[in-house]
Order: structure tokens, then sequence, then C-alpha cells
């Protein structure tokens, strides 16, 4: 789907419906899409309280949007897995980052909702190369 394609209304109802990570990947794809993300959602990104970057038990680092009570999930940054072949690479501030989709089960925060599940973006990275991916 070429999005610039369809008209301005269109365009804006289609990013209206992403969530925080789907729009920050896409923002990748060009510096007019980053450009017309940013202006096309302003006023959903002023509703946010704050952008939080914690670390799990396991020392990996997460990052997640909160507004009003809401907490999104953006991506998460964890080692890479060598014998997963699914990675697609995005230039992140002229360094090259692995990414890659992993299902995730809503199941355990929500166990009232039965095989519920979401693609979730990672960002993987090299022992050697930790530290520069997570800057």
């Amino acid at each position: 789907m070429i999005l610039s394609k369809y008209p301005y209304v269109v365009q804006k109802e289609i990013l209206d419906h992403m969530g925080y990570n789907d729009l920050f990947l896409l923002s990748f794809a060009s510096k007019n899409m980053k450009k017309f993300i940013k202006s096309s959602q302003m006023s959903r990104f002023q509703s946010c309280s704050f952008i939080k970057y914690t670390c799990d038990y396991r020392d990996e680092p997460w990052i997640c949007v909160h507004y009003g009570k809401i907490r999104q999930g953006i991506m998460r940054i964890v080692k890479r897995e060598e014998d997963k072949n699914d990675y697609f690479q995005l230039n992140v501030s002229g360094k090259t980052i692995d990414f890659r989709f992993k299902r995730v089960d809503q199941n355990i925060r929500f166990p009232a909702i039965e095989n519920s599940y979401y693609m979730y973006p990672f960002a993987a990275y090299q022992e050697t190369e930790k530290e520069s991916v997570i800057k």
C-alpha cells in the first residue's frame, strides 16, 4: 500500500488508528513520512504524559509511552538471537540497527482476554554494540 497516493484525510485516519510503536517504525520510511507523522499526529503526541525508559529483570531496556492511565510499549532492546533470521534493518540516526517483530502474549497482563497477542518491535544488538544501540 502506498500511503501517499491517498487523500490527506484518509492518510491521517490511517495514522490515527496506528499504535505508537507502528508510528515509530513508520517514521524511518523517509524524511517526508517522518514530517507527515509529526504534523498530523501533533495533538496525539501532546496528550502523552511522558515516555519511560526502563530495564526489565534481564537488564534489557524497553520504552513505553504513557498517556492518561494507559501505557503502550514502543519497543524493546534485546541481545540479538543468532538462530533467528527474520531481522530487518533500519537506519537510525546514521546507524544501521537490526529489528524484528516478536509475538507478545497479552494473556500475561490481561488474563480476561483469551488468545490475545500483538507483534512488538525489538531492536537487536550484538554484545559489542549494546551501548551504541541504546544511545
